[in-house]
């Protein structure tokens, strides 16, 4: 098959998707992810890809040490560690801590004998 003659990408909903949209997707994602710091200073996993596969030993325990991995092991191994620490970082693992918190004791729910206990009267 001529790369003329390819079809576009289907899903199950059979909906098509254009570049447009993938481009539309990635914008966003660059917007959300320009607050949080990134430590591989690399925004997708191609990127990462491209760059671990020209990275030698020496640069890799680099990159080890500022993404906070122990940058033990042969060139095969502490490329394994990078991988798995940029998937769990990318899929938002280490790094990304959202927490909401909610107040102990909501006043307006308590009854008067509780009020009394607590001193909110």
């Amino acid at each position: 098959m001529s790369s003329k003659n390819k079809n576009p990408l289907q899903y199950t909903d059979g909906k098509t998707v254009k570049d447009s949209d993938t481009e539309e997707i990635r914008d966003l994602e660059d917007l959300l992810r320009g607050q949080i710091s990134n430590p591989f200073k690399i925004k997708t996993r191609e990127e990462f890809d491209r760059k671990i596969a020209a990275m030698n030993l020496i640069d890799m325990q680099g990159m080890a040490v500022a993404v906070g991995i122990f940058p033990s092991g042969n060139k095969t191994t502490l490329r394994k560690k990078l991988k798995k620490e940029f998937t769990r970082y990318d899929v938002g693992g280490k790094g990304r801590v959202f927490t909401s918190t909610k107040p102990l004791m909501d006043p307006g729910s308590m009854t008067e004998d509780q009020k009394k206990l607590f001193n909110i009267v």
